[in-house]
């Protein structure tokens, strides 16, 4: 749309939801890897003009843009290239299982810290240290 992109992603959409914010519509658009998408009009409906080309399976360009900090959609294309369009596929379905196996370690680790606040299991201190050391790893971009 005529302005430097912040980033450029490609995309697999899995699910497209009709959406409103505002009471402005949108399109709430879910990719493969599981992030979420807010396709809304553009500056004169540019973008809805282009909602027809979001269905399962299909491979988008995102151009996002950057305004005030606050990321945004700048403009869609569907991905006619099949190498970047079977890139874009694998890569979202290796995110999506870290996102998973990430969300399974999680679980994990609370639940043997539960057990043993509760006094159930009896964890050897350098357990205990690794396990923190993990965390701070894992939490390294939440923490300040």
């Amino acid at each position: 749309m005529g302005k430097s992109p912040f980033r450029v992603e490609t995309i697999i959409v899995d699910t497209v939801v009709d959406a409103e914010e505002q009471g402005k519509p949108y399109m709430k658009v879910i990719d493969m890897a599981g992030n979420l998408w807010k396709i809304k009009q553009g500056q004169n409906g540019a973008l809805k003009e282009k909602w027809h080309l979001l269905k399962h399976g299909v491979a988008i360009r995102v151009i996002v843009g950057l305004y005030k900090g606050y990321e945004y959609v700048d403009d869609i294309e569907t991905v006619i290239n099949v190498l970047e369009a079977e890139a874009a596929k694998k890569l979202q379905e290796q995110q999506k299982r870290e996102k998973e196996s990430s969300i399974e370690a999680q679980t994990a680790v609370k639940s043997i810290t539960d057990q043993q606040v509760a006094g159930i299991i009896n964890i050897p201190q350098d357990l205990l240290d690794a396990r923190d050391a993990w965390e701070r790893h894992a939490l390294r971009d939440y923490i300040k």
